[in-house]
């Protein structure tokens, strides 16, 4: 097979708004990327001491090239930091989540409590079809 297969990029770049910006969690990026080089392992744990962890980790990295291991022997739950610490925390009646369907269903809301509740509902219902830990649903 033979052609010519000359394919010609155009670059878009976006730039957010101003206010974004400078309302963002991670603050000025040319700073923190500034910190990131001169201490990346303290960088990532300054990220990683965001969550909570049920064990805190023995090293945030250890480098054998080509393997990395990160956070060696630390332990944490995902949905407890995305959820579960946020409905018992200060956030429990921010806005966790809005639906909007496809169809122009109507919009919903649920705070970071009334998500919990609902999630909590949904894991009795599995229950009490017999679903246990481990199993693919």
């Amino acid at each position: 097979m033979s052609g010519s297969f000359d394919v010609k990029l155009e670059e878009t770049v976006y730039l957010p708004d101003p206010s974004v910006r400078e309302n963002s969690w991670i603050g000025d990026y040319t700073t923190a990327y500034q910190r990131f080089l001169r201490d990346p392992d303290g960088f990532w744990e300054g990220i990683a001491n965001e969550l909570e962890w049920f064990r805190k980790w023995d090293a945030v990295k250890k480098w054998n090239p080509p393997y990395a291991e990160w956070f060696t022997n630390a332990q944490l739950n995902i949905t407890h930091n995305c959820l579960d610490r946020h409905a018992i925390g200060e956030r429990r009646n921010k806005v966790a989540l809005i639906w909007r369907g496809e169809k122009g269903e109507q919009e919903r809301v649920l705070t970071y409590r009334q998500l919990h509740r609902q999630v909590m509902r949904f894991a009795s219902g599995l229950k009490k079809m017999g679903v246990t830990k481990g199993d693919t649903v």
